[in-house]
């Protein structure tokens, strides 16, 4: 599966769409490629002309989720839970793709949820620091957590940050996000075999059928990677789905 992230027009929006992206972001964070509410409405309402969806759907609001009786299931329960909700998307998009998510850094919770019912989006990415687990249940969409990959972290480490919590989804990024720097891709082989999650950081069309073919991931999401002196570049966003796809 593919996310394009970072779109900022709806003409980008609709080529990702057209050729078979999973996931759009659009990032409300201060940074060179947000977007006002207005602005991703009218994306949205753009993709959802270009390519309606197939019937008549919705995500579920966020279940809780059952604490584990044990340490020693914690692990477990995650990889459990976090597998369950990736084949979900995974329908979820094939139905009704593509979905729409939100890019938050350290909102508050009253502006997340008022970004999401006002675009229509249909999942909020947590990419801030200070975000705690707990705000996920808070929200009105369900959550993807993200992980900032330091160059010191292990995979155990990196476990041990995707346990305890309630986000659907977890996504693995360079640190900052958007620099189009990769990390450590054998550490991100060596989580995949214990937990699912979305492969972000310096993928391009040139190296992202490496990165799944190495990784594995359930899903690989792309920013920079598809730009071109800072504008979304079509052919790119086409090539980088068709690799993706076919790796």
């Amino acid at each position: 599966m593919c996310k394009v992230c970072g779109v900022r027009d709806a003409e980008a929006a609709i080529t990702a769409a057209m050729e078979g992206a999973d996931f759009i972001g659009l990032i409300f964070a201060p940074s060179k490629r947000q977007v006002s509410v207005d602005e991703a409405t009218k994306i949205v309402r753009a993709v959802r002309e270009a390519k309606p969806r197939l019937t008549d759907w919705s995500l579920p609001r966020f279940p809780q989720r059952t604490a584990p009786t044990e340490a020693k299931d914690e692990a477990r329960e995650t990889r459990l839970w976090l597998e369950g909700w990736s084949a979900l998307l995974r329908r979820a998009s094939a139905q009704g793709g593509p979905l729409i998510v939100g890019v938050f850094v350290d909102a508050s919770i009253e502006e997340m949820n008022a970004t999401a019912e006002a675009v229509g989006l249909d999942l909020i990415q947590l990419h801030g620091q200070s975000e705690g687990w707990e705000v996920a249940s808070k929200l009105v969409r369900p959550a993807v957590r993200v992980v900032h990959m330091d160059s010191q972290l292990n995979a155990d480490e990196v476990c041990a940050e995707m346990r305890g919590g309630p986000p659907v989804a977890i996504l693995l990024d360079s640190k900052g996000g958007g620099t189009g720097k990769t990390f450590d891709w054998a550490i991100g082989a060596e989580v995949q075999q214990r937990t699912p999650f979305i492969l972000a950081g310096g993928l391009t069309p040139d190296n992202v059928a490496a990165a799944v073919q190495q990784v594995r991931p359930w899903c690989v999401d792309v920013s920079s990677g598809v730009e071109t002196d800072g504008q979304k570049d079509h052919a790119k966003i086409r090539a980088y789905i068709r690799n993706a796809k076919a790796a």
